[in-house]
């Protein structure tokens, strides 16, 4: 695992940045049900820079606000 997050970063010279879990590094975390590369597998959270953009345990109503939400944030990020 650490060839392809911290030692890769180490490697790139971004290591300060990305590559671990630590406050105030950039960090992208999707928490899947099983194997992520198991076609049964399914999200049940995403957390981009800290923040849950998608908890598979929110009802079906408040998905749809959550998704405007984070389309918002992210929308705010790109510019």
């Amino acid at each position: 695992m650490k060839a392809i997050t911290i030692n890769a970063a180490k490697h790139l010279g971004v290591d300060e940045r990305v590559g671990s879990l630590e406050p105030g590094k950039d960090a992208d975390v999707v928490v899947w049900s099983g194997d992520p590369f198991d076609a049964r597998s399914t999200v049940e959270k995403t957390l981009i820079n800290g923040e849950t953009i998608y908890d598979s345990g929110i009802s079906q109503t408040n998905k749809k606000r959550q998704l405007s939400i984070s389309c918002l944030s992210l929308s705010s990020f790109l510019q």
